[in-house]
C-alpha cells in the first residue's frame, strides 16, 4: 500500500500486516537500517510531525518504557524488527477517485531508528491492521466505519480500501464466525473444522484447531506470506495431495517437507486438485485453485505454499491470492471469544473469489 507521510508528504510504500497494530517506517539518523529506495523519513522537515508523550491511553496495549518519550518495540515471526519513538503526523491517502486525496492528522506510528528484515527496496515500514487501538483501522475509527478491505492477485498490485467498497457484490455469499482471544485481542481467527482436498475429505480430528486456545488457533495474517498449519493436519493434507497429483516430482536441495512439481502448462496445472478449507458455520467453504495452493519456485516449477507449522496456524497471503477480504474491526470494549463476527465468500466475480469480513452488532 501506498501512504503520504507528513506536511509536505512524502509517499511511502508499505506492507500491511493483519496480525499487527503497529504503524512504522525508518526515519533519517537510523542507526540501524535496511535498503530502501524512497529517501528515509526525517521529521524534522514534517510541520505536523510531533513525538508522543509517554503513557496516553492510546498506547495501553504496548509495551513501553515510560520515560520522556514513548518507546516502542516492534517483533515478527520473520524476525524483522523496529525500535525507537513513537510520534504523530499527517497521513494522506489517494482517495478512489483517482488523482484525489484525503489528509489524516495525528496518525500515531513509530519513528525507527534500529530497523531489520529482508524487504524489497521499495518497502520503507509496515501498516499495522490489527485489533489493537493502535492499528491503522481503530485510529481512522469512525472516519472508515471501522472497515477496510483488501485484495491480494496473483500478479499485479494489492488493494486496500478504507470504508465500505462503491461496488460490492454480493452472489454466492458464504459465513462462518471469525474470532480472537482476550489474553491476545490482536489477531484475527479462523475457526477450521476439516480439509478437503479434490473430493476426498481429510478428517482431521475434532479439536486440532481450536479458536479458544492460543498453541491452536488458525490466524488469518496478510503478513505472513505461507500458510503454516498444525502438523498432523499438515501431514494429511500433503499425502493426499502427493496421492494425487500425477506430475513429475522436483527435488530441490535444502526443501525436504513441502512438494514441489514439474508444471509446464495449463494442462499440468489442471491435474492438481483443489483443497477447500471447511470453516464452521452452514456456509463456510473457502475453496483454493492450484495456483494458489501452489506457488512458483523456478521456470517450469511449482512449490506447495504450506508448511507444518513452527509458532501456531497460519492463514497466510499467497493462499489468499486473489481474494477480497472485508474487515470491521469492533470497539474496544467487546472482548468475548465469541464476538459475532462473520466472514462472507463469494465466488468467481470477475475472475476472483472475495472474502468479506464484518462484525455483527
Amino acid at each position: 500500500m501506498t501512504v503520504g507521510i507528513g506536511s509536505p508528504k512524502i509517499e511511502y510504500r508499505m506492507i500491511m500486516d493483519t496480525a499487527s497494530s503497529i504503524i512504522w517506517t525508518q526515519c533519517e539518523g537510523c542507526t540501524i537500517c535496511f535498503p530502501q529506495s524512497a529517501p528515509l523519513f526525517d521529521p524534522l522537515n514534517s510541520d505536523t510531525n510531533q513525538k508522543v508523550e509517554c503513557c496516553t491511553s492510546l498506547f495501553d496495549t504496548v509495551d513501553r518504557d515510560c520515560e520522556e518519550t514513548c518507546n516502542y518495540a516492534a517483533d515478527y515471526e520473520d524476525h524483522s524488527t523496529s525500535y525507537d519513538v513513537f510520534s504523530t503526523v499527517t497521513f494522506t491517502f489517494e482517495t478512489s477517485n483517482e488523482g484525489t486525496f484525503v489528509t489524516v492528522p495525528n496518525v500515531a506510528f513509530g519513528c525507527g531508528e534500529e530497523n531489520e528484515g529482508v524487504f524489497a527496496r521499495e518497502v520503507a515500514g509496515i501498516v499495522g491492521v490489527g485489533r489493537s487501538s493502535l492499528s491503522l483501522i481503530n485510529q481512522l475509527g469512525d472516519n472508515i466505519n471501522h472497515k477496510f478491505s483488501y485484495c491480494l492477485p496473483e500478479q499485479g498490485t494489492n488493494t486496500l480500501v478504507f470504508g465500505t467498497p462503491a461496488h460490492m457484490p454480493v452472489l454466492n455469499l458464504k459465513s462462518t464466525p471469525l474470532l480472537f482471544l482476550p489474553n491476545d485481542p490482536i489477531y484475527y481467527i479462523l475457526d477450521l473444522q476439516d480439509i478437503t482436498v479434490g473430493i476426498t475429505r481429510l478428517r482431521i480430528p475434532q479439536g486440532s484447531f481450536d479458536p479458544t486456545d492460543e498453541q491452536r488457533s488458525l490466524i488469518i495474517d496478510s503478513g505472513t506470506a505461507y500458510t503454516y498449519l498444525h502438523r498432523l493436519a499438515y501431514d494429511r493434507l500433503s499425502q493426499s495431495l502427493d496421492r494425487a497429483i500425477r506430475l513429475q516430482k522436483v527435488v530441490v536441495s535444502g526443501i525436504n517437507l513441502q512438494l514441489c512439481y514439474r508444471v509446464q502448462n495449463n494442462l499440468d496445472f489442471q491435474r492438481i486438485p483443489a483443497v477447500t478449507f471447511h470453516f464452521s458455520g452452514n456456509n463456510g467453504d473457502w475453496k483454493v485453485g492450484p495456483r494458489t495452493l501452489f506457488v512458483p519456485m523456478a521456470p517450469g516449477a511449482v512449490l506447495q505454499g504450506i508448511l507444518p507449522d513452527i509458532h501456531g496456524s497460519v492463514f497466510g497471503a499467497l493462499i489468499q491470492g486473489d481474494m477480497f477480504v472485508e474487515k470491521t474491526v469492533p470497539p474496544s470494549r467487546v472482548t468475548a471469544i465469541n464476538s459475532p463476527f462473520s466472514l462472507w465468500c463469494i465466488q468467481d466475480f470477475n475472475h476472483h473469489t472475495f472474502i468479506m469480513l464484518h462484525l455483527l452488532l
